[in-house]
């Protein structure tokens, strides 16, 4: 456990954005799941379900938010290291993983918002 402490700050600012994400996806899932039409678990009133959908969309955008951040802040970093001549550390480069969270992250944002626009109430006629 010393060693989960031990690392720079901004690693330890990106994994509980991280964290923070893998969270916000998983309510933003179960929550997304109570607002489907074919669910009748929870509530069964239409406009209740939307508010549920919407919900979890924005949950969902907030999510791949914070993975964006994280990744384009570790890659910040290991960028600003890499072209610094004072810097006496291991020099690391861009990787495979870095492409695949910005992927991720932009799905994720996709995800949601398709999710928060997929959702119409019906417009009640007045006579």
């Amino acid at each position: 456990i010393f060693f989960l402490f031990s690392v720079l700050a901004y690693i330890q600012a990106c994994r509980a954005l991280m964290i923070t994400s893998i969270v916000l996806g998983f309510i933003a899932t179960v929550i997304s799941v109570l607002g489907l039409k074919c669910t009748n678990i929870g509530f069964s009133d239409e406009d209740v379900k939307i508010k549920f959908t919407v919900t979890g969309g924005f949950l969902f955008i907030f999510g791949g938010l914070c993975s964006m951040v994280a990744v384009s802040w570790y890659a910040a970093m290991v960028t600003t290291q890499f072209f610094d001549s004072l810097y006496a550390g291991t020099k690391y480069e861009l990787g495979d993983a870095l492409y695949l969270g910005w992927a991720g992250s932009v799905l994720y944002m996709l995800g949601g918002i398709l999710l928060t626009c997929s959702c119409k109430r019906k417009k009640k006629q007045d006579y």
